[in-house]
C-alpha cells in the first residue's frame, strides 16, 4: 500500500513546492511512505480505468516502473490543474482540443476514485476551487469577508491584479489558518475553506486597513509550517485508511 501520494505539478511551476510536503511526510512515517508523481508523468503512463457500480478503479503503470492503484493509496494530495496532452504537438488545434478535454475527464475520474483520501478533490470539471470571481466573491461574503468584486481572481490567473497592490496572504490548511491578521479573520478563512471543500487555499487580502478579499488560489505556496501542516493532514488521513483496511 502507498501510504501518501503527492501529484505535483510540473518540475518549473510554483507547485513544485510540494517537495517540503513530501519531505515532512517522511520525517514522520519514515522512507518510502510517499510516492511523487509530476504532470508530465500522468500523462506519459500507461492508464486502465474502470468504473464498476459507479465508482472508479485506476491503475496507472508509470514509465519509471512504479504502479498508482487508487484502491492502494492512503491519502493523496493534487497540485495538478490538469493533464497535458502528451503526443499531439503536430496535431491539428481541434484534436489537441479533444485530447484535452478527454484526459481531464479521465483525471477527474482518477481522483474522485480515491473517494475522501483526497486534499482538494474535484469538482464535475477539474480541481476545486478553479471557479469564477463570482463564485468566490459569493463564498466570501456568506463567511463576513468583504471582497473588492472587480478583482477577486484564482488560481494562475491571480498574479495579475495584485502586481500593484500591498497585499497580505492567509493560507488555510484543514481546521488551521496561517498569516491571519486578527482570530476573526482566521474562523473566516477556514469557513470560507470548509465551504468550498478546499483542504488547502491561498487567500490574499489588501494589505490596508480594509483587509478586502482580491484574490484566492486553491494551490498556494506549501512552504514551512504550512508544508508541516499539510504534512500532517495526509499522514493522519493515510493512518485512518490504514486502520480502516486493517479492521
Amino acid at each position: 500500500m502507498t501510504p501518501v501520494l503527492i501529484l505535483a505539478g510540473a518540475a518549473a511551476s510554483p507547485t513544485c513546492d510540494a517537495g517540503e510536503v513530501a519531505a515532512s511526510v517522511t520525517k514522520r512515517l519514515g522512507a518510502g511512505a510517499v510516492m511523487m508523481v509530476d504532470a508530465f508523468e500522468l500523462a506519459s503512463a500507461t492508464w486502465s480505468h474502470r468504473i464498476k457500480d459507479a465508482v472508479a478503479c485506476t491503475t496507472v503503470q508509470l514509465r519509471s516502473g512504479q504502479t498508482i492503484r487508487t484502491n492502494e493509496v492512503g491519502a493523496v494530495l493534487n497540485r495538478v490543474r490538469s493533464l497535458p496532452p502528451m503526443g499531439f504537438a503536430r496535431s491539428s488545434e481541434r484534436e489537441r482540443a479533444y485530447a484535452e478535454t478527454e484526459l481531464q475527464a479521465l483525471f477527474v475520474s482518477f481522483l474522485q476514485g480515491f473517494a475522501g483520501k483526497v486534499t482538494n478533490g474535484v469538482d464535475g470539471h477539474g480541481p476545486l476551487g478553479l471557479w469564477s470571481s463570482t463564485r468566490w466573491a459569493m463564498l466570501a461574503h456568506r463567511c463576513g469577508i468583504r471582497t473588492l468584486e472587480s478583482c477577486v481572481t484564482t488560481g494562475a490567473r491571480r498574479l495579475t491584479n495584485l502586481a500593484s497592490r500591498s497585499t497580505s496572504t492567509v493560507v488555510v490548511v484543514g481546521a488551521r489558518a496561517f498569516g491571519a491578521a486578527s482570530p476573526e479573520e482566521r474562523d473566516r478563512c477556514v469557513e470560507l475553506g470548509r465551504l468550498a471543500g478546499c483542504d488547502t487555499i491561498g487567500i490574499d487580502f489588501d494589505a490596508s486597513s480594509e483587509r478586502e478579499l482580491i484574490a484566492v488560489d486553491p494551490f498556494p505556496p506549501l512552504r514551512g509550517e504550512v508544508a508541516d501542516a499539510v504534512a500532517m493532514l495526509l499522514c493522519d488521513r493515510a493512518s485512518a485508511t490504514t486502520a480502516l483496511v486493517a479492521s
